[in-house]
């Protein structure tokens, strides 16, 4: 039997962790998001050296096309989840019968989902004006079925904060899915090349999970002990659909006003701030979700605790941030090649537009954490008739609109998320206010000094290593004047003192 140690049922354990001291359970987040991190950069870092040579191989309207299919796959893999993964980290007790009922309910869901894909394709091809999404759909769709088969084992992985031992399948996939692509790629398959490789990753990821985790289900079902579980599981679909809404209406608009080489170069906008900011925002949320869980019952530790991490996310997601604008030109030109050029101002406004909202980002870790789903899915229905003005207005504006759009749009969600978090935690806007503001004085000091580099017209190799070079020292000295507490603390977390 596995019992759960790290829920606010687990006398034990919760004791423990809810009276220790705030800066420790940062540090238990840091220590655990190291890991953490690498295990997902790992991951990404591969199929970003896989996108910049496929980049070389590929033209834009190969990966507009696998655009298409993937914006679709988005909706099905939150539906297929059923949220599940998310209420294993966070149910307060968990054993081997519900972890085997859990098991064979995704399963099932797998293979309707696939089967309903199957069926929607021509719906989605159409929907894009483009038949050539029908096919690759279908073979991407494969992965609904693969992970199937792994979404508890992932989550108890998440639930057991074993994100050392997550490095493994997240680098398997990874490099079996880059490998495989470029290989097919070499092989003239083109957009069937990043289809394949979605599969075969999916695939290796699932045996590697099997492998680590050493749960095995029991052929039984408890209808009576899913209820409550699967309704949690529920209300998280909503919200991640919602917020899946939000993220990919974009990519939805772009595909279908502007067409599938837009779409391309749009994606490729994506590939450096996603492995960067969102990833780590990700990861990091991944990691504090189960810590707050253990503290959702001891407030003041809960509210000592997100104030550090949003002020420790800021100061490294803000410069980061801005710094994705400051290198975009010359990064784009010398590492995909003069084809891309379209995705420089993209990527530009996306860099921006992530800083922000890596700062909202916490609010929802802290709903899913403290089981107050019903929040989460309000703030974000009042965020989606936003998302889809904007958008719907700035997509036949051209790409570069819709990502400037995205700065104004992660403002006010921010702001939205701010509010609702005060209304629930009295945690206000001058909390965020305080977090960000030394990281804004450093990256404002690092902008203008990225300025006076472009200005030599150096080339863009120099210019691109000078700007990361020049603007990271001049980003932590002026963080060192400003707020030289942050810089001990962010100091002392990466050396895990």
């Amino acid at each position: 039997m596995i019992r759960a140690t790290i829920g606010p049922m687990a006398a034990e354990g919760s004791a423990t962790e809810s009276s220790a001291p705030p800066n420790d359970h940062i540090r238990t987040t840091a220590r655990n998001a190291g890991w953490a991190y690498v295990s997902f950069v790992a991951s990404k870092l591969l199929t970003f050296v896989a996108t910049v040579i496929l980049a070389r191989i590929l033209v834009p309207s190969d990966f507009g096309l696998v655009g298409f299919a993937l914006v679709a796959m988005q909706y099905l893999d939150i539906v297929n989840r059923f949220g599940l993964d998310t209420a294993i980290v966070s149910w307060p007790e968990i054993d081997d019968d519900l972890l085997s009922t859990t098991f064979w309910f995704s399963v099932v869901t797998g293979f309707v989902f696939y089967a309903a894909a199957w069926f929607a394709a021509p719906a989605v091809a159409e929907f894009f004006g483009d038949a050539g999404v029908t096919d690759l759909l279908r073979v991407i769709a494969l992965v609904l079925v693969i992970e199937s088969f792994s979404i508890v084992h992932g989550a108890l992985l998440r639930r057991d904060l074993r994100f050392k031992a997550k490095l493994v399948p997240d680098v398997i996939k990874g490099s079996t899915k880059g490998a495989a692509s470029i290989a097919f790629a070499l092989g003239g398959a083109g957009a069937w090349s990043l289809a394949w490789g979605q599969v075969i990753g999916a695939l290796c990821e699932m045996i590697a999970l099997f492998a680590l985790v050493r749960f095995r289900p029991r052929l039984r079902f408890d209808r009576g002990r899913f209820g409550a579980f699967g309704r949690y599981g529920f209300h998280m679909i909503s919200v991640e659909l919602l917020a899946a809404v939000r993220a990919n209406v974009d990519y939805l608009f772009v595909g279908r006003v502007l067409g599938r080489a837009a779409l391309g170069a749009y994606t490729l906008a994506y590939r450096l701030p996603e492995l960067v900011i969102r990833s780590l925002n990700g990861v990091v949320g991944s990691v504090a979700h189960p810590v707050m869980a253990r503290l959702q019952h001891d407030r003041d530790a809960l509210r000592a605790y997100y104030r550090d991490y949003v002020r420790i996310m800021a100061t490294i997601t803000v410069p980061a941030g801005v710094g994705m604008a400051l290198i975009a030109d010359p990064f784009v030109r010398l590492v995909y090649g003069t084809r891309w050029e379209a995705a420089i101002v993209p990527m530009q406004g996306i860099g921006i537009a992530m800083a922000i909202t890596s700062v909202g980002w916490a609010p929802g870790v802290l709903y899913k954490a403290i089981n107050r789903p019903a929040m989460l899915n309000a703030v974000s229905i009042a965020k989606v008739p936003l998302a889809i003005g904007a958008l719907w207005w700035a997509a036949p504006r051209g790409i570069d609109t819709v990502a400037w759009t995205q700065v104004g749009l992660a403002t006010a969600y921010l702001t939205i998320d701010t509010f609702g978090l005060r209304v629930i935690t009295g945690i206000g806007f001058d909390v965020v206010a305080s977090a960000v503001a030394g990281s804004i004085c450093g990256a404002l000091a690092m902008s203008a000094v990225a300025r006076g580099i472009t200005a030599l017209g150096l080339a863009n190799g120099a210019t691109l290593a000078l700007t990361i070079v020049a603007g990271s020292a001049v980003y932590v000295v002026v963080l060192g004047v400003v707020r030289p507490s942050e810089l001990r603390e962010l100091r002392k977390l990466v050396l895990r003192r």
